[in-house]
């Protein structure tokens, strides 16, 4: 099977270069955050030739020599042949490809703060702060396992097949609020919601919350999973919205989880680049 049948038949949640082409997530998410597969889909002309970026010489001839003016000069592995196999010359080809154009992709660069919150990443890890008076708020998630497209295809429609049938992609990873005030932490575990579209009904006050809390606890020192966890679907609903009233004093309301999702997915984006580059330095690698 082709390699072009192998995309046009790949499931419609993985990424593809057409799904950041058309559609606009959130009004904070960029339209440009294209298909990262478009190689793959508009590439049909594959060239089966080495890169020369990938370990060989200029020259093309795939050889460890390092030519000069006055001759070739021998490496260290004299005049041995890199031995590369046919799949890993094709695929460090591809990721030349792949690497440039989601390069071009990257138009913003990621913030150090998000709506008053300082920010620390540690690869997936991300770690927002801000102090206000005598507390300190705490935000940490997770960019891994929370990339999907921006509302889910009717089961009734066919998968899409050209840049204007796909939809975007955004990641929106599920997150957790430490409210530290002496020694003492209220913790929240919430979750994303993808908005509604513009022309669906609200709720009854036409607002809809961009996120939902999912458990609440209180601890001492540290949060631990062996501390009591309280499920927001089952808490008295005065209770919750109050708590949600209190998050929002604390800055986390709407506005940020909207600023949020887009550094994610711009924060997500970059380390899908850098996974690319490391994949095509670890297969371009002499033996």
């Amino acid at each position: 099977m082709s390699g072009l049948m192998k995309n046009i038949l790949k499931p419609t949640y993985l990424r593809t270069a057409s799904s950041f082409l058309t559609s606009k997530i959130t009004k904070n998410v960029s339209s440009n955050q294209l298909n990262r597969s478009l190689w793959s889909v508009c590439s049909v002309n594959r060239r089966n030739v080495f890169p020369t970026n990938a370990g060989g010489c200029s020259c093309g001839c795939q050889t460890a020599f390092i030519h000069t003016k006055g001759g070739p000069l021998l490496s260290k592995t004299a005049s041995q042949k890199i031995d590369f196999t046919q799949g890993e010359k094709e695929l460090a080809e591809f990721l030349t490809e792949e690497i440039a154009a989601e390069k071009q992709l990257q138009e913003r660069k990621l913030p150090n703060e998000v709506n008053g919150f300082k920010v620390e990443a540690n690869g997936p890890e991300v770690i927002l702060t801000k102090n206000m008076g005598h507390e300190t708020i705490k935000i940490v998630l997770n960019v891994n396992h929370a990339v999907g497209e921006e509302t889910d295809y009717d089961t009734s429609e066919s998968a899409p097949t050209s840049r204007d049938d796909a939809k975007p992609i955004v990641n929106r990873p599920p997150f957790d609020v430490e409210i530290v005030k002496d020694g003492k932490i209220l913790g929240f575990k919430c979750s994303m919601v993808v908005p509604p579209p513009k022309d669906a009904a609200t709720g009854d006050d036409g607002y809809n919350d961009l996120f939902t809390i999912d458990e609440v606890v209180m601890s001492n020192g540290s949060w631990k999973e062996t501390d009591y966890h309280v499920p927001g679907e089952i808490m008295d609903g005065t209770l919750y919205d109050l708590l949600m009233n209190l998050l929002e004093d604390k800055g986390v309301h709407n506005e940020f989880v909207e600023k949020l999702t887009s550094f994610s997915t711009d924060y997500e984006h970059s380390l899908y680049i850098k996974l690319l580059e490391d994949m095509q330095r670890f297969v371009s690698s002499s033996k």
